[in-house]
């Protein structure tokens, strides 16, 4: 009897788990469907190498801003600057393969691979250079890297906070755990996003409590809750308006896996920047082209 008793219970907590598991997919399924038709790409969708890029774009400017984002960070980063840049000059954001608005690929995320990728990016679109390459923190390797495959479309670069080639190209132990633990939350993040349960804590802290957010992520070890703080706090940098976008950006499991993606080939991207061509060749271009752009009546710069 006792037997019977203890399969009977066993038997109920598993059909409640599966109830619980599904009722979290269908969540999922709906909100993603739901967040598709709130939330409309600010720009154009460019269909390039049998993936799509959300391109949003100004035209009517000789020269062509470029900026491109930190690891798992989006246009909507650039929300602000982008306005203000445009008032001079053509200004453009995108967003790389994962995220945002584009679709993931199975292509290794590298810091070459994504410049290539930039590259025939504007060329689908049909923004012509010359290109001024802002790149932040991440986005750093990849203007460099661009920079180098196509030096004669590049006139000037910025690099906002970027990370240095040294600090990735030959890791320490300790930064190869950082990578390995990093992907495997990354991993189980992508599984619980499949599940609604990230889209439930996102949602709960959009409507101010934060709780359940925070007792979820210490679930996993203070690393996880350490890791939730500072991605919490870069987004609180963002304009209020584009903070439902992020939510719905950071509720789809492809966010999760691409940035898994990401993380794993820093190394290597690293490695890559450093072999790249040197910043002294550009630094004159960029003082040539600042000046010109304050110089010269709007539209007339070259």
């Amino acid at each position: 009897m006792r037997a019977h008793a203890a399969l009977m219970i066993f038997a109920l907590l598993l059909g409640a788990s599966a109830v619980v598991l599904v009722c979290g997919a269908v969540y999922q399924i709906i909100g993603t469907l739901r967040d598709r038709r709130r939330f409309a790409p600010p720009g154009r969708l460019v269909r390039f190498d049998k993936s799509k890029d959300a391109h949003p774009c100004n035209r009517g400017r000789h020269t062509t801003v470029v900026f491109e984002s930190g690891m798992g960070a989006s246009s909507l980063s650039w929300t602000q600057v982008q306005r203000e840049v445009a008032q001079f000059s053509r200004a453009v954001s995108y967003d790389r393969a994962g995220h945002g608005w584009s679709d993931a690929t199975s292509e290794p995320r590298t810091a070459r691979q994504i410049a290539k990728e930039l590259h025939a990016l504007l060329n689908a679109a049909g923004v012509p250079g010359p290109y001024v390459l802002v790149g932040h923190s991440f986005g750093g390797y990849v203007v460099r890297a661009f920079a180098d495959l196509y030096r004669h479309d590049v006139v000037g670069m910025v690099l906002v906070d970027s990370i240095h080639p040294a600090e990735w190209v030959n890791p320490t132990a300790e930064q190869l755990k950082v990578i390995h633990v990093g992907m495997r939350y990354a991993w189980i993040a992508a599984w619980l996003a499949r599940l609604g349960l990230i889209r439930f804590c996102l949602a709960r802290v959009a409507r101010g409590s934060p709780r359940f957010a925070w007792v979820a992520a210490s679930a996993f070890g203070a690393s996880a809750t350490s890791a939730v703080q500072r991605i919490a706090g870069e987004i609180r940098k963002l304009p209020a308006t584009v903070l439902p976008n992020v939510r719905a950006f950071w509720s789809q499991p492809k966010s999760f896996l691409s940035l898994a993606q990401y993380v794993a080939g820093l190394p290597l991207s690293a490695m890559q920047t450093a072999a790249s061509l040197s910043l002294g060749i550009y630094r004159w271009s960029y003082f040539r082209e600042t000046i010109m752009c304050r110089r010269t009546p709007i539209g007339s710069a070259t």
